[in-house]
């Protein structure tokens, strides 16, 4: 009786929410006019504006406008109108990204292994996957960047790049609040967050802004063990920035940025993993998930500078950009891996991860010839430290260690315009990197332990101290053929490379003691850009992929021992589209499309964990690369008198079935349905949305992995399920 009564009360209250869009004031702005705003891109480090049309890569960009328009939320959210790509947390990991561009993606949540999509926020690259999931709170834009990126961005971007470009400070004084509820309704818990944005002019040439990001999730999973909400979390995210100019030709752009979390672990559910078919004792289906670990949790804190200096020069009449960056992560977990009602499997770690960056670039024309040529610098310890807790604390067994890393890159890239027509391009990037590690195997160890977190030694067994060094050369070739004003074609050939380095969670004594070596990927990749009378957008793209010495994080399902090691050789081709369409002034469609089709050509290593190498491994899909993604959304906006808009999104995304790790545990499909109705009003500066996520309550796993054949299982970490939400935003300014 309790339950009906609080589902109730919850269906009111987005009844009678529905009531106000519908009987309410509406937008002067449509759709339209937001979705057909020019798209400035950063992507070619060029200091003239570009628009997104004009750059012959694949990639989308989406303004905050747009981003606000489509109800994007964060980064997971728009990958999901991208062909090719997926933007989500690796499965035990609450802020650890996995994200995948054309295949290219990590299986590891270790702290030290690199990523395969690097990201960038305000142009400072973030060396490691852990602590990068953003929220769109306070966001100029975002570009996501499809192929190898390396000539531009370094290291790390075989499968591409996403920039994460946050709002700098206005000219004018701009005050905006933002305050949104979310809910499952059935008895889940909300999901509240809480966003305000002050900007303006201080004196003259001074600029100012502070932002503060709040979220409090009371968890939609119920927890099994003991019927409690479960994947709480509450985050705190403070930014602040102040912009100087100096006359007309220098620009001096400082910002600082704090964040802490503090949160359950992803909810992990445990599927029958038997040979003989029979249900497993553990197993569970759809949303059920069960934790034993009352106190488990994750937590995390950062802090992070960016000092931007843009001076305007004569020669060729440039620009000198310099961006200097630095950030400091650490977090700590205690984690229930096995997701089953007993003490089986239990996790206590952390990672710390320190950098510091400087990158000094020149931009110029002369003539028909644009040159962008620079220096990069890096500086990065990452340290973490792993403590497993087996059977009831039967066994105790702990590892670690910290990777100190230092890179150089020299970089320069030529656009020559042979004719009116025609364009060639050419860029060179060569590194050298430097790499030392110190790292400890797990072992058996429940009465010495291990030193202090962080400590100069994390653990005492099998301490191995291992240096390396890598130099590489990237390039890029291509062209641009331009139809008309308003269309144009493509090719390129880009070589990038994700670096070598160590496995701070090695699992024995005679595992990964020395370094893995570098991954590299060749793509060849031609495409079509064109709009149609402003009405149609008509993006298409092929690419064929080369992957060698691919690394891969390989899983023992006996043991749960890690290895990672260059395994494979590898080719991915695929084909992709995206379309935004105005069928009428109120009726707009978005779509997009891919396809993608991989197989090892060489295998080196042992996949499947038989003992052999073989045709068998040979066989074996390559992790993370879904057949068919696509999206579609419609968009119709209906006036209402002379009071504005009611903006109504039905979005239907589909991501095909995937492997998650080298040795092919089957994630499942994922087809989400989406509802968003906003209420714009012309005369106010508010609006307010009501919206749906998942309405089919769509089963979804984000990761899975072997945890024991003891158990008769795998772990698979769970997406949410149906969830409402009402946001309002009110506009100062």
């Amino acid at each position: 009786m309790k339950y009906r009564k609080t589902q109730n009360s919850h269906i009111r209250l987005w009844l009678g929410a529905l009531c106000l869009l519908i009987t309410g004031i509406s937008n002067a702005a449509s759709t339209k006019d937001r979705l057909i705003e020019e798209v400035i891109v950063t992507a070619t480090k060029k200091n003239t504006l570009e628009h997104v049309q004009d750059v012959p890569i694949a990639m989308s960009a989406f303004t905050e406008d747009q981003i606000n328009a489509l109800k994007l939320q964060d980064v997971t959210d728009v990958s999901l109108a991208i062909p090719n790509v997926d933007l989500q947390p690796v499965g035990t990991s609450r802020a650890t990204a996995r994200f995948s561009i054309r295949g290219w993606a990590p299986t590891s949540s270790i702290a030290s292994i690199d990523p395969t999509v690097g990201t960038l926020i305000d142009g400072l690259y973030l060396p490691s996957n852990t602590g990068v999931i953003y929220d769109t709170f306070d966001l100029a834009s975002i570009e996501v960047l499809r192929g190898p990126q390396g000539v531009l961005f370094g290291r790390n971007v075989v499968g591409g790049a996403v920039l994460i470009n946050t709002k700098k400070p206005s000219e004018e004084f701009e005050a905006q609040v933002k305050v949104r509820g979310e809910s499952g309704l059935r008895g889940t818990g909300e999901n509240m967050t809480y966003t305000g944005i002050v900007t303006g002019p201080i004196t003259d040439g001074l600029r100012g802004k502070f932002a503060v990001y709040h979220n409090k999730d009371a968890g939609w999973f119920k927890n099994e063990f003991n019927g409690d909400n479960f994947d709480k979390s509450e985050t705190t995210l403070v930014r602040g920035a102040l912009s100087w100019d100096l006359g007309d030709t220098a620009n001096f752009l400082l910002s600082y940025e704090h964040g802490h979390q503090d949160g359950d672990q992803q909810p992990n559910q445990s599927h029958d993993n038997r040979a003989d078919g029979n249900p497993g004792l553990f197993s569970r289906g759809g949303h059920k998930m069960t934790s034993d670990l009352e106190e488990g949790f994750q937590k995390a804190e950062w802090d992070q500078v960016i000092f931007t200096s843009n001076i305007d020069v004569s020669f060729g009449d440039g620009t000198i950009t310099n961006i200097f960056g630095y950030r400091d992560y650490e977090n700590r977990t205690f984690l229930d891996i096995d997701g089953v009602d007993a003490l089986n499997f239990h996790s206590f770690g952390g990672a710390k991860i320190e950098f510091f960056s400087n990158e000094l670039r020149y931009f110029g024309t002369f003539g028909d010839l644009s040159v962008t040529t620079g220096i990069y610098y890096l500086e990065s310890e990452i340290t973490i430290q792993s403590q497993r807790q087996l059977f009831g604390f039967v066994a105790q067994q702990n590892s670690g260690g910290t990777q100190d890393a230092e890179t150089k890159g020299i970089f320069f890239n030529a656009d020559y315009q042979l004719n009116e027509k025609l364009n060639l391009s050419f860029g060179l990037r060569y590194t050298e990197e430097d790499k030392e590690a110190t790292s400890a195997a797990l072992a058996n160890n429940t009465t010495t332990g291990c030193g202090p977190l962080f400590g100069p030694v994390p653990c005492i067994n099998d301490v191995v101290d291992e240096s390396d060094d890598w130099s590489n050369l990237s390039h890029k070739i291509g062209f641009s053929y331009g139809l008309n004003d308003d269309a144009l074609v493509y090719g390129h050939w880009s070589r990038s490379f994700r670096a070598g380095g160590y496995n701070l969670r090695r699992s024995t004594v005679t595992a990964d003691r020395e370094s893995f070596d570098e991954e590299q990927v060749d793509q060849y990749e031609i495409g079509f850009k064109a709009d149609f009378n402003e009405n149609v957008r008509l993006n298409l793209s092929a690419f064929f992929s080369q992957g060698q010495d691919l690394q891969r994080l390989i899983l023992d399902p006996i043991t749960i021992f890690q290895v990672t090691a260059n395994t494979a050789d590898a080719d991915i081709y695929g084909i992709e589209l995206d379309t935004r369409i105005f069928l009428t002034e109120q009726l707009t469609l978005i779509a997009s499309a891919g396809y993608m089709h991989a197989e090892y050509t060489k295998v080196l290593f042992d996949l499947n964990g038989d003992s052999v190498v073989d045709q068998l491994d040979e066989d074996l899909d390559l992790p993370a690369v879904p057949e068919l993604t696509n999206s579609i959304s419609f968009i119709y906006d209906t006036p209402v008198g002379s009071f504005g808009t009611v903006s109504s999104q039905l979005t239907y995304s589909h991501r095909g079935d995937i492997k998650s790790v080298a040795n092919n545990n089957l994630l499942n499909s994922r087809d989400v349905i989406d509802l968003n109705i906003s209420l714009f009003p012309n005369e106010a500066n508010w609006e307010v949305s009501l919206y749906g996520k998942n309405l089919t309550n769509d089963v979804f796993i984000i990761q899975d992995t072997p945890i024991s054949s003891r158990l008769g299982s795998t772990i698979g970490t769970l997406g949410k399920g149906r969830r409402f939400g009402l946001e309002f935003k009110y506009n100062f300014n």
